[in-house]
């Protein structure tokens, strides 16, 4: 999957790369294999929570499974993000976060 080019803040850099869209060096978006995308919810800053608004606006297709992270630590690569969305798929017990909504669920928070 490729990422367009975002806008950026001035308040703070949003960055797209192949492997995903950051805020500074926190993934914000990535996916995995079988295309499902995997969202970082977490609440870091002001800034951090404009980013993730336009990522759930420009980025996540009305029709995608999107799996939603939360308490994702600051600086989470694209793919611990994706590795903590595997702990999550395979023990929901050991991720406590919400599992397997759809982008019109993201989108309506």
């Amino acid at each position: 999957m490729t990422y367009a080019k975002p806008a950026r803040y001035s308040h703070g850099a949003l960055t797209a790369t192949p492997d995903g869209v950051f805020s500074y060096a926190t993934c914000l978006l990535t996916h995995l294999d079988d295309g499902s995308l995997v969202y970082n919810d977490t609440n870091y800053s002001p800034t951090t929570s404009k980013h993730q608004s336009q990522v759930r606006q420009q980025y996540i297709p009305s029709e995608a499974t999107v799996i939603i992270l939360n308490d994702v630590p600051r600086g989470c690569s694209a793919k611990g993000l994706r590795a903590l969305a595997y702990v999550m798929r395979t023990d929901p017990a050991e991720y406590a976060g919400p599992f397997g909504m759809t982008a019109s669920e993201v989108n309506a928070r």
